[in-house]
């Protein structure tokens, strides 16, 4: 089991990736294996490419903003105080919906995918600068490593 953890949001680690932010607030190794807790913050008209997890399941707490979700072929529009939750085996994607980047908490369980997140993407240096936009490069990279992680990119 991992040890009692006690952080401010700013000091966690991010991660931008395909032009939007991830942040680490708890990963697997913190809580024994059992979970990573991330904050996503997804720009408008960007969000993940559609893939299956064969090892996590996931649950999104959409904070702010709204967020399409693609979920085993089914359209789920969420906003604020929405829930949504995506078992691994599916196909399943999200878009940002909404003018101002949405902000959502993702508890993926196990944990393990924040690593995806950390070798497909760069490390952020300074938080009050925008993620910068994907790459051809950046996204052969992520489909190149993602079989490592359990992740199917469809």
């Amino acid at each position: 089991m991992g040890n009692p953890i006690h952080a401010n949001f700013d000091s966690r680690p991010a991660i931008d990736v395909l032009g939007d932010r991830y942040t680490l607030l708890f990963s697997s190794e913190e809580t024994g294996g059992s979970y990573a807790l991330l904050e996503f913050e997804i720009q408008k008209g960007r969000g993940s490419p559609p893939h299956i997890h064969s090892r996590e399941d996931e649950s999104f707490y959409v904070l702010s903003g709204a967020v399409d979700f693609m979920l085993d072929g089914k359209t789920v529009h969420a906003k604020a105080g929405d829930v949504v939750f995506g078992p691994r085996g599916i196909s399943h994607n999200f878009t940002g919906a909404s003018d101002v980047p949405a902000r959502m908490i993702c508890l993926v369980s196990p944990g393990g995918f924040e690593k995806f997140l950390v070798a497909a993407g760069t490390p952020v240096v300074d938080r009050d600068q925008p993620p910068p936009e994907p790459t051809e490069q950046a996204i052969q990279h992520l489909l190149k490593i993602a079989p490592e992680f359990g992740l199917t990119m469809l």
